[in-house]
């Protein structure tokens, strides 16, 4: 497992890839295969925000373009 997660963290094997690597090289292997499932989690946290920030931005303009005075000009 860690001469995986150090292939991908660095590149190639070293000889002694036991002493390079960390302690924690699972957890970086784990990183890697769940990247893909994060990344779309992730994606989907962006729309919603997203489109909570456009109607935030749409009602602020609108209500600064919309003037609906009750108030005749004579």
């Amino acid at each position: 497992m860690r001469s995986f997660a150090f292939q991908h963290q660095y590149g190639k094997k070293p000889r002694h890839a036991h002493h390079i690597i960390p302690a924690n090289a699972d957890v970086f292997q784990a990183y890697v295969i769940n990247q893909k499932a994060v990344n779309q989690n992730a994606q989907q946290v962006l729309t919603i925000v997203a489109a909570q920030l456009s109607n935030i931005m749409e009602a602020q303009f609108g209500f600064a373009t919309n003037d609906d005075s009750d108030i005749v000009g004579t």
